[in-house]
Order: structure tokens, then sequence, then C-alpha cells
């Protein structure tokens, strides 16, 4: 889903192509969509220009952009294609452990996949098993120094995640319900959670270490 809030509006409307499962922008806006055959095509802001990328083992279920790096995640790889300028390098997978995605996050140069059986952070570029998180998320997000990973479970109750050990450096926030989106607000340095089941924010503070 899409957030605004305050005095923001649509100011405009694009078509995404048909059958996409999935969809990302990067900082300088380009378009990125998965599709079920495991296709992923690059389209830049106005459309015009369209690369389609090596198709994936699996369906596509999530894209992501990380600095200039394009990552995805199917139900059964998750991998990174990164960019040097304008040069594109062939996509890098590694398989998923644990089951198709149900929420995808990355961070750098870590890919973290939530899966019904708890959390698995993999490093794209080395061998090394995922970093596992025994929280089953229904959503994350990433602060955007890679510092931690936040997740919101199916009651609402928000958690943080060490990204180097998979432990929670603090005990979980109870929320105000069951939630299914969750965004890190850079500016206030708060999290915010969008509630499944009615049009309604709750934000939390991270808590400082003296208060742990």
């Amino acid at each position: 889903g899409i957030l605004t809030f305050g005095g923001d509006r649509v100011a405009g409307r694009e078509d995404a192509p048909s059958g996409a499962t999935a969809f990302a922008v990067s900082n300088e806006g380009l378009r990125a969509y998965g599709f079920a055959d495991g296709r992923v095509e690059l389209r830049d802001r106005g459309g015009g220009d369209v690369r389609g990328l090596p198709a994936l083992e699996g369906r596509v279920v999530a894209v992501a952009f990380d600095g200039g790096n394009l990552y995805a995640a199917t139900d059964r790889v998750v991998a990174e294609r990164p960019q040097d300028g304008d040069q594109i390098g062939p996509w890098r997978a590694r398989p998923l452990i644990a089951g198709p995605p149900t929420a995808f996050a990355v961070s750098r140069g870590r890919a973290v996949v939530a899966t019904p059986a708890g959390r698995q952070i993999y490093g794209i570029a080395g061998d090394a098993p995922p970093v596992q998180a025994s929280v089953v998320a229904t959503a994350l997000a990433v602060k955007p120094d890679g510092s931690e990973i936040y997740a919101v479970d199916a009651s609402g109750a928000l958690h943080a995640i060490d990204p180097a050990t998979g432990q929670e450096p603090w005990r979980p926030i109870l929320g105000g319900g069951p939630a299914r989106a969750i965004a890190y607000a850079a500016g206030p340095g708060r999290i915010v959670t969008a509630r499944e089941a009615e049009a309604a924010l709750d934000w939390f503070e991270a808590p400082r270490a003296d208060d742990q």
C-alpha cells in the first residue's frame, strides 16, 4: 500500500504492466516490476524504456532497491542484481530455506525475508548461512543505516532485530491492534505501523539504551 500524510495529494497516475506481482521504485524514479513467471522488468519514469531481466526461479513476490542495487524475492530464491552506473550485473541468487516470503526488506547488502517459520537475514554476496530470527512477521522495515530491523507480528506488537545476531535488543512493544504495514520515519526517528482492519496508524519511539 501507499500512505500519504498531511497535505500530500495524488499528483499523477501510471498503469502497471499486466500481470505484475511486485513493484518498487528507486530513489531516481526507476520502476521495477516482478511477474509470476520469474521475470523482472525495469522501466523509466515515463514508461518508455523497458528492460527485461533474465527470469528467476519461481514466482516473484517482492522487489526492492538498496542504493543502486536491485533485489527480488520469489517463492524459491532471494536474489541481488548489482549495478555500477549504467552497467547492470547478473543476478546473484540464494535458495530460500524456510518457505515462501510473507514480507521482504533490504538494507546495506542484507536481504531480510519473513516466512511462516520466522525470519532469515541473507548476505547475498557470501556463502554464510542466513541469520535466524524467531519472530513471525507480517511486515518488515529496516533502519536506513542498517543497524536495526523492525517487524510487526500478527497481534500488532513491534519487534526490533539485530541484523548481525538475529536477537531482539529490546522487549516487544504492544500495538493498538493487528497491523499489515510498517515504515521507519527517518526524520523523527519513529516507527509507524498501519492497522489491518481500520484506517489508523500507530507510531513508536525506539527505546534508548538506558531504557531497555
